[in-house]
């Protein structure tokens, strides 16, 4: 029994071999790679050396252009989040009590009395 099962991975490995051997003949490895015909393929492998090196560049010139998008992104969130602070701070000082606090520092006081209206007379004659 124990030569029976010392025999079964022998015939696997054996089997393996005859199935690559089968499917190099099938394919005919060695008359691919002659030179003639290596030769006569030539054109191709370059165009197929190309389309790979196109597809590499255009993948990484696509992965460049979307982190600088991303870092625009981010840019801009963090400049629309200036133009809100400045924009309420500029809302918050341009009120009149606001103002009022500043400028009484330098010794000018809020009115307290209506402004006089000063009008001319339109029949007057000239």
């Amino acid at each position: 029994m124990a030569a029976e099962n010392n025999k079964e991975p022998m015939d696997q490995e054996a089997g393996k071999r005859n199935a690559l051997q089968d499917f190099l003949a099938l394919v005919n490895v060695r008359q691919w790679w002659k030179y003639n015909r290596f030769v006569d393929r030539l054109p191709f492998l370059l165009f197929c050396t190309f389309l790979a090196a196109f597809y590499i560049w255009n993948r990484h010139t696509f992965e460049r252009q979307v982190r600088e998008l991303d870092r625009l992104n981010r840019e801009l969130t963090e400049l629309r989040w200036y133009y809100d602070t400045a924009k309420d701070e500029l809302a918050r000082h341009s009120r009149q009590s606001s103002v009022a606090d500043r400028v009484a520092a330098r010794g000018i006081l809020e009115l307290t009395q209506p402004p006089l209206i000063i009008a001319e007379e339109k029949n007057r004659k000239r």
